[in-house]
Protein backbone atom coordinates (compact mmCIF):
# COMPACT_ATOMS: atom_id res chain seq x y z
CA UNK A 1 0.00 0.00 0.00
CA UNK A 2 1.49 3.07 -1.62
CA UNK A 3 1.27 6.11 1.17
CA UNK A 4 0.79 9.86 0.55
CA UNK A 5 -1.17 12.92 1.04
CA UNK A 6 -4.21 14.62 0.29
CA UNK A 7 -3.28 18.18 -0.84
CA UNK A 8 -6.93 18.71 1.01
CA UNK A 9 -4.40 19.03 4.02
CA UNK A 10 -2.24 21.77 2.39
CA UNK A 11 -4.95 23.95 0.70
CA UNK A 12 -4.02 27.19 2.47
CA UNK A 13 -0.46 26.73 1.89
CA UNK A 14 -0.66 26.07 -1.88
CA UNK A 15 -2.83 29.03 -2.41
CA UNK A 16 0.44 31.09 -0.87
CA UNK A 17 2.70 29.06 -2.54
CA UNK A 18 2.10 25.87 -4.83
CA UNK A 19 6.22 25.19 -5.01
CA UNK A 20 6.64 25.60 -1.74
CA UNK A 21 3.87 23.28 -0.53
CA UNK A 22 4.78 20.67 -2.26
CA UNK A 23 9.09 21.15 -0.80
CA UNK A 24 7.53 20.98 2.47
CA UNK A 25 5.60 17.53 1.91
CA UNK A 26 8.79 16.29 -0.07
CA UNK A 27 11.35 18.28 3.58
CA UNK A 28 9.47 15.35 5.39
CA UNK A 29 9.28 12.25 3.03
CA UNK A 30 6.14 12.54 1.25
CA UNK A 31 6.63 12.07 -2.59
CA UNK A 32 2.88 10.86 -3.31
CA UNK A 33 -0.32 12.93 -3.18
CA UNK A 34 -3.67 12.66 -3.81
CA UNK A 35 -4.98 15.92 -5.75
CA UNK A 36 -7.98 17.68 -4.01
CA UNK A 37 -8.94 21.06 -4.41
CA UNK A 38 -6.09 22.72 -6.24
CA UNK A 39 -6.27 24.16 -9.91
CA UNK A 40 -5.44 21.25 -12.45
CA UNK A 41 -3.61 24.00 -14.57
CA UNK A 42 -0.43 24.06 -16.28
CA UNK A 43 1.44 25.51 -13.20
CA UNK A 44 0.46 22.47 -11.48
CA UNK A 45 1.50 19.66 -13.93
CA UNK A 46 4.84 21.54 -14.19
CA UNK A 47 5.46 21.94 -10.55
CA UNK A 48 4.71 17.96 -10.07
CA UNK A 49 6.84 17.11 -12.67
CA UNK A 50 9.72 19.27 -11.47
CA UNK A 51 9.55 17.60 -8.06
CA UNK A 52 8.41 14.04 -9.05
CA UNK A 53 5.79 13.84 -7.11
CA UNK A 54 3.07 10.64 -7.95
CA UNK A 55 -0.61 11.44 -8.16
CA UNK A 56 -2.42 8.71 -6.60
CA UNK A 57 -5.78 10.04 -7.63
CA UNK A 58 -7.82 12.70 -8.71
CA UNK A 59 -10.88 13.90 -6.41
CA UNK A 60 -13.34 16.64 -7.15
CA UNK A 61 -16.79 16.45 -6.78
CA UNK A 62 -19.18 14.42 -9.68
CA UNK A 63 -20.41 17.83 -11.43
CA UNK A 64 -17.13 18.79 -12.12
CA UNK A 65 -16.03 15.05 -13.59
CA UNK A 66 -19.14 14.99 -15.76
CA UNK A 67 -18.33 18.34 -16.95
CA UNK A 68 -14.51 18.48 -17.31
CA UNK A 69 -13.64 15.24 -18.68
CA UNK A 70 -11.92 15.67 -21.48
CA UNK A 71 -9.34 18.22 -19.87
CA UNK A 72 -9.38 16.14 -16.11
CA UNK A 73 -8.20 13.09 -18.44
CA UNK A 74 -6.03 14.38 -20.24
CA UNK A 75 -4.52 16.25 -17.16
CA UNK A 76 -4.78 12.71 -15.61
CA UNK A 77 -2.40 11.39 -18.25
CA UNK A 78 0.66 13.86 -18.12
CA UNK A 79 0.88 13.59 -14.34
CA UNK A 80 0.51 9.55 -14.69
CA UNK A 81 -3.12 9.20 -13.00
CA UNK A 82 -5.52 6.60 -13.19
CA UNK A 83 -7.81 6.99 -10.82
CA UNK A 84 -10.76 9.81 -10.44
CA UNK A 85 -12.88 10.48 -7.25
CA UNK A 86 -16.14 11.27 -6.79
CA UNK A 87 -15.89 13.31 -3.40
CA UNK A 88 -19.08 13.72 -1.86
CA UNK A 89 -22.98 12.50 -2.71
CA UNK A 90 -25.23 15.01 -4.82
CA UNK A 91 -27.34 17.74 -2.70
CA UNK A 92 -30.58 15.63 -3.19
CA UNK A 93 -28.62 12.18 -2.18
CA UNK A 94 -27.70 13.89 1.03
CA UNK A 95 -31.15 15.65 1.97
CA UNK A 96 -33.70 13.48 0.03
CA UNK A 97 -34.95 10.19 -0.65
CA UNK A 98 -34.43 6.62 -2.53
CA UNK A 99 -35.38 8.47 -5.86
CA UNK A 100 -32.88 10.96 -5.42
CA UNK A 101 -29.82 8.22 -4.37
CA UNK A 102 -30.98 6.40 -7.77
CA UNK A 103 -30.30 8.71 -10.00
CA UNK A 104 -26.79 9.26 -8.32
CA UNK A 105 -26.40 5.75 -8.69
CA UNK A 106 -26.84 6.02 -11.75
CA UNK A 107 -24.80 8.92 -12.52
CA UNK A 108 -21.76 7.05 -10.68
CA UNK A 109 -22.03 4.30 -12.99
CA UNK A 110 -22.03 6.24 -16.28
CA UNK A 111 -18.54 7.91 -14.80
CA UNK A 112 -17.46 4.73 -14.29
CA UNK A 113 -17.92 3.81 -18.33
CA UNK A 114 -17.05 7.45 -19.49
CA UNK A 115 -13.82 7.57 -18.07
CA UNK A 116 -13.23 3.87 -18.46
CA UNK A 117 -12.52 5.29 -22.12
CA UNK A 118 -10.04 7.03 -21.23
CA UNK A 119 -8.22 4.65 -19.15
CA UNK A 120 -9.33 5.84 -16.09
CA UNK A 121 -10.80 4.07 -12.96
CA UNK A 122 -13.37 5.64 -10.79
CA UNK A 123 -14.15 5.46 -7.10
CA UNK A 124 -16.64 7.11 -4.40
CA UNK A 125 -15.13 8.70 -1.18
CA UNK A 126 -17.82 8.78 1.76
CA UNK A 127 -18.19 10.97 4.44
CA UNK A 128 -20.93 10.57 7.01
CA UNK A 129 -24.34 11.03 5.03
CA UNK A 130 -23.21 7.61 3.60
CA UNK A 131 -24.47 6.07 7.25
CA UNK A 132 -27.74 7.15 7.17
CA UNK A 133 -30.72 4.82 6.27
CA UNK A 134 -33.14 4.79 3.66
CA UNK A 135 -35.42 1.77 4.07
CA UNK A 136 -33.85 -0.96 5.66
CA UNK A 137 -29.92 0.00 4.75
CA UNK A 138 -27.81 2.95 5.24
CA UNK A 139 -27.02 4.57 1.97
CA UNK A 140 -23.37 3.24 1.73
CA UNK A 141 -25.03 -0.58 1.33
CA UNK A 142 -27.10 1.06 -1.23
CA UNK A 143 -24.90 2.74 -3.02
CA UNK A 144 -22.60 -1.03 -2.74
CA UNK A 145 -25.87 -3.04 -3.80
CA UNK A 146 -26.43 -0.53 -7.09
CA UNK A 147 -23.44 0.72 -8.88
CA UNK A 148 -20.93 -1.58 -11.03
CA UNK A 149 -18.03 -3.44 -9.65
CA UNK A 150 -16.14 -1.15 -11.43
CA UNK A 151 -16.52 1.85 -9.08
CA UNK A 152 -14.38 1.76 -6.33
CA UNK A 153 -14.60 3.20 -2.97
CA UNK A 154 -12.11 5.43 -0.48
CA UNK A 155 -13.09 4.95 3.18
CA UNK A 156 -12.62 7.35 5.46
CA UNK A 157 -11.75 6.51 9.13
CA UNK A 158 -12.50 10.02 10.37
CA UNK A 159 -16.13 10.01 9.16
CA UNK A 160 -16.76 6.36 9.61
CA UNK A 161 -15.92 6.70 13.35
CA UNK A 162 -17.86 10.42 13.51
CA UNK A 163 -20.96 7.72 12.27
CA UNK A 164 -20.76 5.98 14.83
CA UNK A 165 -19.02 2.82 13.29
CA UNK A 166 -15.56 1.13 13.47
CA UNK A 167 -13.36 2.25 10.57
CA UNK A 168 -12.14 -1.04 10.18
CA UNK A 169 -15.15 -2.73 10.19
CA UNK A 170 -16.55 -0.26 7.08
CA UNK A 171 -13.31 -1.03 5.65
CA UNK A 172 -14.43 -4.52 5.99
CA UNK A 173 -17.46 -3.94 4.62
CA UNK A 174 -16.06 -2.38 1.92
CA UNK A 175 -14.37 -5.59 1.02
CA UNK A 176 -12.49 -5.75 -2.49
CA UNK A 177 -13.92 -2.71 -4.06
CA UNK A 178 -12.45 -0.90 -1.40
CA UNK A 179 -9.15 1.21 -3.19
CA UNK A 180 -7.89 3.58 -0.97
CA UNK A 181 -7.99 5.01 2.28
CA UNK A 182 -8.44 8.67 4.16
CA UNK A 183 -6.29 8.74 6.97
CA UNK A 184 -7.30 10.76 10.08
CA UNK A 185 -7.73 10.49 13.40
CA UNK A 186 -11.09 11.05 15.46
CA UNK A 187 -11.09 13.26 18.79
CA UNK A 188 -14.22 14.73 21.34
CA UNK A 189 -13.42 18.24 21.97
CA UNK A 190 -14.29 19.78 25.61
CA UNK A 191 -17.41 21.33 24.37
CA UNK A 192 -18.51 17.75 23.10
CA UNK A 193 -18.06 18.58 19.37
CA UNK A 194 -16.41 15.86 17.29
CA UNK A 195 -12.95 17.10 15.60
CA UNK A 196 -10.25 15.55 13.15
CA UNK A 197 -7.11 15.23 14.40
CA UNK A 198 -3.63 13.73 13.90
CA UNK A 199 -3.32 10.08 13.34
CA UNK A 200 -2.55 8.45 16.09
CA UNK A 201 -3.71 11.62 18.91
CA UNK A 202 -7.35 10.16 19.28
CA UNK A 203 -10.03 7.40 19.50
CA UNK A 204 -9.28 4.74 16.61
CA UNK A 205 -7.50 1.87 16.36
CA UNK A 206 -5.40 2.00 13.58
CA UNK A 207 -4.05 -1.41 14.13
CA UNK A 208 -7.43 -2.62 13.18
CA UNK A 209 -7.63 -0.19 10.38
CA UNK A 210 -3.93 -1.36 8.56
CA UNK A 211 -4.88 -4.68 9.03
CA UNK A 212 -8.14 -4.41 7.25
CA UNK A 213 -6.98 -2.27 4.58
CA UNK A 214 -3.85 -4.35 3.44
CA UNK A 215 -5.32 -4.74 0.05
CA UNK A 216 -5.91 -1.45 -0.18
CA UNK A 217 -3.50 0.43 -3.50
CA UNK A 218 -2.59 3.54 -1.17
CA UNK A 219 -3.72 5.46 1.89
CA UNK A 220 -3.53 9.24 2.67
CA UNK A 221 -2.97 11.46 5.24
CA UNK A 222 -6.10 13.84 5.02
CA UNK A 223 -6.75 16.88 8.11
CA UNK A 224 -8.83 20.03 8.24
CA UNK A 225 -5.90 21.94 10.30
CA UNK A 226 -4.58 25.43 10.47
CA UNK A 227 -1.14 23.87 11.39
CA UNK A 228 -1.32 21.98 7.77
CA UNK A 229 2.67 20.59 7.56
CA UNK A 230 3.16 20.58 11.35
CA UNK A 231 0.19 18.20 11.78
CA UNK A 232 1.04 16.35 8.79
CA UNK A 233 4.79 15.93 10.27
CA UNK A 234 3.07 14.69 13.45
CA UNK A 235 1.13 12.11 11.54
CA UNK A 236 4.08 11.18 9.51
CA UNK A 237 6.11 10.69 12.57
CA UNK A 238 3.81 8.22 14.41
CA UNK A 239 2.83 6.00 11.10
CA UNK A 240 6.49 5.60 10.85
CA UNK A 241 6.98 4.36 14.34
CA UNK A 242 4.20 2.01 14.44
CA UNK A 243 3.86 0.94 10.45
CA UNK A 244 7.25 1.04 9.07
CA UNK A 245 6.69 -1.32 6.07
CA UNK A 246 4.32 1.73 4.64
CA UNK A 247 7.70 3.67 4.30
Amino acid sequence: MKLGVQTYTIRKTAQKNLSHAFDELLRIGIHRVELARLDLNEELTLTLSKKKIEILSIQMKMSKLFKDIEHISAFAKKVGCKLVIVSVLSIPAIFFGKRSLQRFTKKLNLLVELYKQKGIRVAFHHHHFEFKKIGNETKLNYILNHTVNDLYIVSDTYWSKKSGYEPHEVIELIGDRLIGVHLRDYLIQENGIPKDCEVGSGLIDFDQVMLASKHASYAVIEQNTKTEIESIEKSINYLKTQYKELF
